[in-house]
């Protein structure tokens, strides 16, 4: 009976062992968003172009909830002159832009223009590369406009 029982163990790890073995075909695919490069988490400066000062704040750029490859939400939380506004974008251009764009944040309305993404188009802080984002954009709630620069979020502490 000893014998019978080894042969079953013997047995049973084998076939453990071939089809653990077996490898697939096909490589796993990484789907992406219609408007990948432009979606993203990103450190950016956001500088009133009138007073000249400065804050550091994460704004958001990512793709609307039917998935449409011509339009995107940007959203800049920032208490005063944050927004969550839809924006009409070009993803081979690596553009966007929004004229009267409604704030569903705040209320009242944006103007972004001159907004792009250049892939590996800025030295992180950390001394690597990353996209990099820019725009120009005014806020009805401070009649004020504001330059935007900054750089996709890497995760690494000495980005942040």
């Amino acid at each position: 009976m000893k014998k019978f029982v080894k042969y079953i163990m013997i047995a049973c790890l084998a076939i453990v062992g071939v089809s653990s073995c077996e490898t697939y075909g096909d490589d796993y695919k990484q789907e992406f968003s219609p408007i990948f490069p432009l979606c993203g988490e990103w450190k950016a400066a956001i500088t009133d172009v009138a007073a000249g000062t400065t804050v550091n704040s994460v704004i958001y750029t990512y793709d609307t909830a039917d998935k449409s490859a011509t339009q995107m939400w940007l959203w800049i939380n920032v208490s005063k002159y944050g927004t969550k506004c839809k924006l009409t974008c070009d993803v081979k251009a690596s553009t966007f832009s929004g004229s009267g764009a409604a704030n569903t944040l705040l209320g009242g309305t944006n103007n972004v223009s001159d907004g792009k993404v250049v892939v590996n188009g800025a030295d992180t802080p950390s001394g690597y590369k990353a996209d990099s984002i820019e725009m120009t954009y005014y806020s009805s709630l401070t009649q004020k406009t504001y330059k935007i620069k900054g750089f996709r979020r890497t995760g690494w502490p000495e980005d942040e």
